[in-house]
C-alpha cells in the first residue's frame, strides 16, 4: 500500500475514486486532497512533498503514456526540477523508462536489452560518450535540434553513457 496519495483526483475513475475515499477513511493521514485550482500539477506537489519528506529518488510509474502529451512533458520537466535539487526520479512505464543525466555518467548492465534514446534537454549537451552499444559517441555535442541519439541498441555488453556538461533525456525500453 501507498505511504501517500496525494492529488485533487479530477481525472480519477470512479472505482479508484472510491478505494482512496476508503483509504481517507480509514487513514486520513495518508491521503492529502489539493484544490483543483493550482499552480503546481499533481505530479510536482508530489515530488515536493517527498523531498520535504527527505526523499532522494523517486520511481514514478504511468506518468508517460502520451495519453496527455502536456502531462507527459510536464511529467519530464518535474524530473528536471529533481535534478535541480540533487534528487533523481524515472519515469517508468510497461516497456519504457524516462530518466535524465546531468554532468555524470551511468552504466547498464550486460542483461539490459532493447534500444536507448537520448536527447538534449537544453540547447546543447557536451561530452557525451557512449561506449558498448551499437552506436557510439566519442565526446561529441548534442544539439536540440538534432535527434543524433534516436533508437541505439544494446548488444549484451556492460554499456555507459557520460555527459560531461549539459543535461541528456534518456528513454531505455525493451526491443
Amino acid at each position: 500500500e501507498p505511504d501517500l496519495i496525494l492529488g485533487d483526483f479530477d481525472s480519477l475513475d470512479e472505482e479508484n475514486r472510491r478505494q482512496v475515499e476508503a483509504i481517507r477513511k480509514e487513514c486520513p493521514e495518508r491521503v492529502q486532497v489539493l484544490p483543483v485550482m493550482k499552480d503546481d500539477t499533481d505530479m510536482l506537489a508530489a515530488m515536493k512533498e517527498g523531498l520535504k519528506r527527505g526523499f532522494r529518488r523517486f520511481d514514478i510509474y504511468a506518468a508517460a503514456q502520451g495519453k496527455r502529451l502536456s502531462h507527459t512533458i510536464a511529467n519530464i520537466q518535474c524530473l528536471n526540477y529533481l535534478k535541480e535539487r540533487g534528487a533523481s526520479g524515472r519515469l517508468i512505464e510497461a516497456e519504457e523508462t524516462v530518466f535524465l543525466i546531468r554532468n555524470e555518467t551511468v552504466c547498464f548492465s550486460s542483461r539490459q536489452r532493447g534500444f536507448l534514446s537520448l536527447f538534449s534537454l537544453g540547447e546543447r549537451a557536451e561530452g557525451v560518450t557512449i561506449r558498448h552499444m551499437k552506436y557510439e559517441l566519442d565526446r561529441a555535442e548534442v544539439t536540440n535540434d538534432f535527434p543524433v541519439g534516436v533508437s541505439n541498441e544494446f548488444i549484451g555488453e556492460p554499456a555507459s553513457i557520460t555527459v560531461e556538461k549539459g543535461t541528456l533525456l534518456v528513454i531505455a525500453g525493451e526491443a
